[in-house]
C-alpha cells in the first residue's frame, strides 16, 4: 500500500516537470524558428534570396550571379546525371583522420548525359580542401582508374593547396598527382578541371593545370598563392581583380568562365571530342566543278579584303552544329583574332581553328599551338582557316616572341597525326598566314589571295612607300589560278558570280562541300601514309618554280 502511494506521488510530481520541459523547450526553439524566417542576403548585392529559384536550386545569386561554397558531394550532384555516382572506397583511404563523410576530396564513377566518367571533387569546408598524403592518394588512384578503363577525368577543386600540416610528404603529392595524369593523357580520354572558389597553392600548381581544358566558376579566387598570402609576403596591396577567374581568363590561364547551373551542359558539349570508335569514314560528296572566272590580282585582292565578306565566325556558325570555343594560351593571354576550339562537323568531331581578319599576336599562335596538341591527343582532323593580313609586327608581340610562336605553330601543324586541312577564305599574308596553312590540303575560295607579302609590304622594300602597292600586287603571284598549277593550292572553291561578299550562304554551303570531300579523301589513309605524304608535299615545296624567273626582281 505504501509503495503504491509512493508510486502515485512520483507521478503526480512528474507530470509538472514533463509540462514545464515541453513548455521551456517550445520557448527554446522560438528564436530558432525566428532565425528560419529571416531573410538570407546576398553578400554582394544584398538580395534578399529566401525564395529565389536560383539560389534554391543552385546556390547562386539570381540577381548578381554571386556563387556560394557547396559540398563536394553536392558540386558532383549538380554535374553528373542523377543517382549515378558511386563513390570509391579503399582501406588506406578509410584511415583518413576525418571521417568518411567529412574527407576533403570526393571521388568516384558516375554518368554525364548516359557517358561513364570518373568524377573528383574537393571540399574547402573540410580542412581548406587541403591536399594530404591520403588525398593526393585518393586522386591518383582516381586517375589510375581512369586511365585503365579509358574513362574521361573531371575534377572540381576548392582548395588552398597541400596540407602543410604533414610537410615534405604531402608536398610530394603534387608530384604523384602530376606523374599520374601525365599518364592518363597517353591516352585519348579527355582531362577537364573546374575551377571553384578556392583554387589556390600545390592543387592549381600541379595536376590541376594540366587539364585539356580548364574551366572556372565566375568570381573564383585562383592563383598559386593566396591573396592574402600573396599581400603579406609582398607588403604590396593587390588589385581588386587579382587573383580571380575573370584575370585568369583574361591572361590565358583558363579556357572559359561558366556559371554553376550552366556547367554540366558545358561538359555535356566537351566530352565528345574523344570519341569511343575511330572517326567513320564520310561519304564523299562531289559536285561538278564550277567554271573559276580570271580576274585580275588587283581585284582579287580588293575582293579579298572587302569588310562585309564572311569571316571565319560566319563559317564556323553555318558548318558546324556545335562549337566549343577554347581561350588562351596558357601562358600570356588570349587573342582574339585566333577563335579556335572544339566543333562538330558532319557529325564528326574535330578541332577548328581560324584567323579573324585581324594581324596575329604570338598568343594566338601559342594558342593555335595547344588546339593542334589536343588533336594530336584525341587523333582528330584540324580544320583552319586563314584570314589575316598577317602576323602582328608590333613592338609588344616581339617583346613576347612572335617569330618563336611561328615557328612552333608551323613544326606543330607539320608533325600531328591526323587529316589536316587549310581553307584560304579571305586574305593570307606571310607567314602570318603560312603558320596555319601546312596542311596535307590546301583549299583556296576563287577570290582569297595568298601571298609572300602584302603588296603594301612589297612597295615599301621595293619603292620605299606604300604608292606602288596597284602594281606590285600584280607581280605576288597570289591568286588562287597562280597557286595551282605549282602545287601549292589543291582545290580552288568556286564563289558566287557576284562574290561571297553577295552570297555569303552560297559561299559558306561550296566550302562545307569541298571539306567534306578532301576529309573523306584523307581519311582513306593510315596515319603513316598521310605524314609521308605531308612530308613529300613540304620536302619538294617551291622546286618546281625554279625555272619560273621571280617577277619581283
Amino acid at each position: 500500500m505504501q509503495k503504491t502511494q509512493a508510486a502515485d506521488a512520483q507521478v503526480r510530481e512528474a507530470k509538472p516537470r514533463q509540462f514545464w520541459n515541453r513548455l521551456t523547450l517550445g520557448f527554446a526553439r522560438v528564436p530558432v524558428l525566428l532565425r528560419l524566417r529571416q531573410p538570407i542576403l546576398c553578400p554582394r548585392c544584398k538580395t534578399d534570396l529566401t525564395t529565389q529559384p536560383l539560389y534554391r536550386r543552385w546556390l547562386v545569386c539570381d540577381q548578381c550571379g554571386f556563387h556560394f561554397s557547396i559540398s563536394a558531394r553536392a558540386r558532383i550532384n549538380h554535374l553528373v546525371d542523377p543517382r549515378s555516382f558511386r563513390e570509391f572506397s579503399s582501406a588506406v583511404l578509410r584511415r583518413e583522420k576525418a571521417p568518411p563523410q567529412r574527407k576533403a576530396i570526393l571521388t568516384g564513377v558516375a554518368r554525364l548525359h548516359r557517358r561513364p566518367l570518373v568524377i573528383a571533387a574537393f571540399d574547402f569546408q573540410i580542412l581548406g580542401g587541403t591536399m594530404s598524403v591520403l588525398v593526393g592518394e585518393e586522386i591518383t588512384r582516381a586517375i589510375e582508374y581512369a586511365a585503365e578503363h579509358a574513362l574521361p577525368f573531371i575534377v572540381s577543386t576548392a582548395t588552398g593547396g597541400v596540407r602543410i600540416q604533414e610537410g615534405i610528404p604531402a608536398l610530394l603529392q603534387m608530384a604523384k598527382t602530376t606523374q599520374a595524369i601525365q599518364q592518363f593523357q597517353q591516352g585519348r580520354q579527355p582531362f577537364i578541371a573546374v575551377l571553384t572558389h578556392p583554387t589556390t597553392g600545390g592543387v592549381y600548381a600541379s595536376f590541376s593545370n594540366l587539364a585539356d581544358i580548364i574551366l572556372a566558376e565566375p568570381g573564383a579566387v585562383i592563383g598559386f598563392a593566396g591573396p592574402r598570402v600573396a599581400e603579406a609576403l609582398t607588403h604590396e596591396k593587390l588589385a581588386a581583380e587579382s587573383h580571380r577567374a575573370e584575370s585568369a581568363y583574361k591572361n590565358g590561364m583558363i579556357d572559359a568562365i561558366v556559371a554553376r547551373q550552366n556547367l554540366r551542359a558545358t561538359l555535356t558539349r566537351i566530352l565528345p571530342v574523344s570519341p569511343a570508335e575511330p572517326l567513320p569514314e564520310l561519304a564523299n560528296q562531289e559536285t561538278a566543278s564550277a567554271e573559276i572566272r580570271e580576274q585580275s590580282a588587283e581585284e582579287i585582292t580588293a575582293l579579298s579584303r572587302r569588310t562585309d565578306r564572311p569571316t571565319s565566325l560566319d563559317y564556323i556558325k553555318q558548318l558546324c552544329a556545335d562549337f566549343v570555343e577554347l581561350h588562351g594560351d596558357r601562358l600570356l593571354g588570349d587573342d582574339p583574332a585566333i577563335v579556335g576550339g572544339l566543333a562538330q562537323f558532319e557529325n564528326q568531331p574535330l578541332i577548328l581553328i581560324a584567323q579573324q581578319r585581324k594581324p596575329v599576336r604570338p598568343e594566338g599562335y601559342h594558342k593555335a599551338e595547344r588546339l593542334i596538341h589536343l588533336a594530336e591527343r584525341f587523333h582528330l582532323p584540324i580544320v583552319t582557316m586563314i584570314d589575316t593580313p598577317g602576323a602582328d609586327p608590333g613592338f609588344e608581340s616581339e617583346q613576347h616572341g612572335i617569330a618563336g610562336a611561328i615557328a612552333h605553330c608551323l613544326a606543330t601543324l607539320l608533325q600531328t597525326n591526323g587529316p589536316t586541312i587549310s581553307v584560304i577564305i579571305g586574305e593570307g599574308t606571310s607567314g602570318g598566314a603560312l603558320a596555319l596553312a601546312v596542311t596535307d590540303r590546301v583549299l583556296m575560295m576563287e577570290n582569297a589571295t595568298f601571298s609572300v607579302i602584302s603588296a603594301e609590304g612589297a612597295s615599301v622594300i621595293l619603292f620605299g612607300d606604300t604608292s606602288h602597292a596597284a602594281e606590285t600586287v600584280a607581280k605576288l603571284g597570289n591568286r588562287a589560278i597562280d597557286l595551282q598549277p605549282l602545287g601549292i593550292v589543291d582545290r580552288i572553291i568556286a564563289e558566287p558570280k557576284a562574290g561571297a561578299h553577295a552570297q555569303p550562304d552560297a559561299a559558306i554551303a561550296a566550302v562545307e562541300i569541298a571539306i567534306h570531300a578532301t576529309l573523306a579523301e584523307l581519311q582513306k589513309q593510315n596515319d603513316d601514309e598521310r605524314l609521308e605524304a605531308r612530308r613529300a608535299r613540304y620536302r619538294g615545296a617551291g622546286l618546281n618554280t625554279f625555272s619560273t624567273p621571280s617577277t619581283l626582281d
